[in-house]
């Protein structure tokens, strides 16, 4: 129904609720899973698109093409993937999104369904973890999950943001960054939108 499922190591619609229904309540289903499917949804497609680059195309040979005038902090970000490639028992062609369109300033570089940065990971490992009581992983769609849901909380002060449309769009235009991404919060709010008629009434 939603274009992933079994591809690529993508999960279905289905797979993708029930891990949303987990981390939700993780959480203190302070967060609804349809929304959080819905952004794992806009993010990688359940998975599907998560890249297939090796890390310095991505990061160092990305950002140092002609005319790439980002500000982005390359060398730090391949530290902390190393690092967590390292941790994890992954080699150091562990797939990363490719560096974007040569008309963009950025680079690629970001780890699997959450499509979350090195250095921000690394930055939420640590409570990702006590909060799941084991290590953590961002190319584990559960832990990309969990992430997620931490991340946009965070984006809004912690406060709750089951149900509240307004604060649903402000975490996810946080969670692209900069907060001026409304595509991007319409996008996800689509989304939820579609799993919320799919699975809702299985919960009622």
């Amino acid at each position: 129904l939603l274009g992933g499922g079994n591809t690529n190591g993508a999960l279905s619609p289905e797979q993708a609720y029930h891990l949303a229904i987990l981390n939700a309540e993780r959480l203190d289903n302070a967060v609804r899973p349809e929304y959080l499917v819905g952004v794992m949804i806009v993010e990688s497609r359940l998975g599907a698109n998560v890249g297939n680059a090796y890390c310095k195309d991505a990061l160092s040979r990305c950002a140092n093409r002609p005319d790439n005038n980002t500000r982005i902090n390359y060398i730090r970000h391949e530290e902390a993937f190393e690092q967590l490639v390292n941790k994890l028992g992954y080699g150091l062609n562990q797939p990363v999104s490719p560096c974007p369109h040569p008309k963009y300033t950025g680079t690629g570089g970001a780890m699997g369904p959450a499509q979350i940065m090195p250095t921000t990971w690394l930055g939420y490992e640590s409570k990702l973890r006590n909060i799941k009581g084991e290590q953590v992983d961002p190319w584990n769609s559960e832990d990309a999950m969990l992430a997620i849901g931490h991340i946009l909380l965070g984006k809004v002060g912690g406060q709750s943001i089951a149900g509240n449309t307004h604060l649903e769009k402000k975490a996810a235009m946080r969670y692209l960054g900069g907060g001026s991404h409304g595509w991007y919060a319409d996008q996800v709010m689509k989304e939820a939108e579609r799993i919320d008629k799919i699975f809702g009434s299985l919960d009622e």
